[in-house]
């Protein structure tokens, strides 16, 4: 399907306000099933290692990813 620029900015806005809600809850649902920063990490790294030998889509772009989160920088807070 392809929008006009008119049509794409009247999609823009409630994508966008959608977006921030979405980023809300999935950052609450995280800090409530993963309690410490360390199981939060654990879980980032078991489930990059499932990934690594998948042919699943973005696998590449997840695990360079995770490099990028866990490469040595302490997290400034959890």
């Amino acid at each position: 399907m392809n929008l006009n620029s008119e049509l794409q900015d009247k999609l823009d806005a409630p994508v966008k306000s959608f977006e921030v809600a979405f980023r809300s809850y999935v950052s609450s649902s995280i800090i409530i099933t993963y309690t410490t920063e360390d199981a939060l990490k654990n879980e980032i790294v078991k489930r990059n290692d499932s990934l690594k030998d998948s042919k699943a889509i973005f696998s590449g772009k997840f695990t360079s990813e995770v490099k990028s989160i866990l490469g040595g920088k302490e997290w400034k807070s959890f």
